[in-house]
């Protein structure tokens, strides 16, 4: 059963799609009978065919296309619906066919297979490179075997916007920091988060200009937290005059080399 336990069927529509998938079996006089087969991969022309148009209120950016973008399979896609602002899903491009349709893998929620009904509609961030890309687009299907996935329609407009590498967003991440060799570890918390560094503000100075620090905090990735651990290059101190006396210690520093996951967080 790939819906989580305890999972409440709200529809006769939901139970139908259990039936027409496979993952219900008919009880006849008290037993179980086999399991239906599931259903094969969607027609690509019949998909076309009825693909409702994404995002026609949006005139994206001329000529861009997530063909001509070089999207590619495996990368990272942040998905968000009108209902649900604030609930964003990540997933993964599995394929696409010029002009035609896209697959993403199936969004997880609370570690499970998420319900999600065909013709609901989605808005959807990537990043490839030095541009930010945005798009939205309908589910045609969402087949759950021979692996859960969703068949979106191909978006109809792209918006491409370049992203400057030094961008920084607010953030307030707890995170453990002390001198690379050291065994001794300090409180901090992590500000500022951009691709290329970070504002580190902790209880004590960390090092001078130069000096490489080791980090570790947790993050949620794909519905598990994960540990990350990576070196900083300290690069200026930032501590003013007034936070010294309140035992506060702020450092501006640079990433080294950033794990996938952690650049994939980063980037959306």
């Amino acid at each position: 059963m790939l819906l989580r336990q305890g999972f409440v069927i709200e529809s006769m529509s939901q139970i139908e799609r259990l039936i027409e998938i496979g993952l219900f079996r008919p009880a006849t006089e008290g037993t179980m009978t086999g399991a239906h087969h599931a259903t094969p991969y969607p027609s690509k022309d019949a998909d076309a065919a009825n693909a409702p148009p994404a995002n026609l209120s949006d005139t994206g950016t001329p000529g861009v296309t997530i063909a001509n973008a070089k999207f590619e399979v495996g990368m990272a896609i942040q998905m968000s619906s009108d209902g649900y602002p604030d609930e964003r899903n990540v997933v993964k491009l599995v394929g696409f066919l010029d002009k035609h349709s896209m697959l993403v893998t199936h969004p997880l929620k609370d570690g499970a297979v998420a319900f999600i009904k065909e013709g609901k509609e989605f808005h959807c961030r990537a990043f490839r490179k030095r541009n930010a890309y945005s798009f939205s687009t309908v589910v045609l299907k969402s087949p759950l075997a021979p692996f859960p996935y969703l068949h979106l329609s191909y978006p109809a407009n792209v918006t491409a916007v370049p992203v400057r590498k030094g961008s920084r967003i607010p953030v307030e991440i707890i995170a453990t920091i002390g001198l690379k060799g050291r065994t001794t570890k300090v409180p901090c918390l992590r500000r500022d988060l951009s691709l290329s560094g970070v504002l580190i503000q902790s209880t004590e100075q960390l090092g001078e200009k130069g000096a490489v620090v080791s980090m570790a905090f947790r993050l949620a990735v794909d519905e598990a937290h994960t540990l990350f651990e990576l070196d900083l290059l300290v690069r200026n101190n930032m501590t003013v005059e007034n936070d010294k006396n309140k035992g506060i210690h702020r450092t501006g520093c640079e990433f080294g080399q950033i794990n996938a996951d952690l650049r994939r967080l980063l980037e959306l």
